[in-house]
């Protein structure tokens, strides 16, 4: 579930037949959000070791894990259907059903928790924050 107007990001490990994760960013991800308006288009990039490389590059020294992020904004409310193609082939699982809601301004109180220091301790006269 993702809010409109706002990135959706998602990630692609590449393995082969075998399970291994793969090396480099060197493979190639077909990637298609349909279903509604996009403002921006869904991008690969290759997510090895956060440098966020774009796919593909051929780079030697590259040290790319095989982990790849994928970052779309769609417009509606409404179910989207993410395609992710590998040589014309549907990765595991795809399509995926992607949930897009208005984004609530209105704190859930479930979800809503604190945190910080000045919750664990505190010193008698001094003011204490979280």
């Amino acid at each position: 579930n993702s809010e409109i107007d706002a990135e959706t990001i998602f990630f692609i490990q590449a393995q082969d037949q075998f399970t291994n994760k793969q090396t480099g960013c060197v493979d190639f991800f077909d990637v298609e959000v349909r279903g509604g308006p996009l403002t921006v288009e869904p991008g690969v990039m290759c997510d090895a070791n956060g440098n966020r490389l774009q796919a593909i590059t051929d780079d030697p020294t590259d040290k790319g894990d095989g982990h790849y992020s994928v970052m779309y904004i769609a417009l509606e409310v409404q179910t989207y259907s993410v395609w992710i193609m590998r040589d014309g082939a549907h990765i595991s699982g795809s399509p995926f059903a992607s949930e897009m809601h208005e984004a609530s301004r209105i704190p859930e109180p479930s979800q809503c928790f604190p945190q910080g220091t000045g919750l664990e301790s505190a010193v008698v006269g001094v003011p204490a924050s979280f």
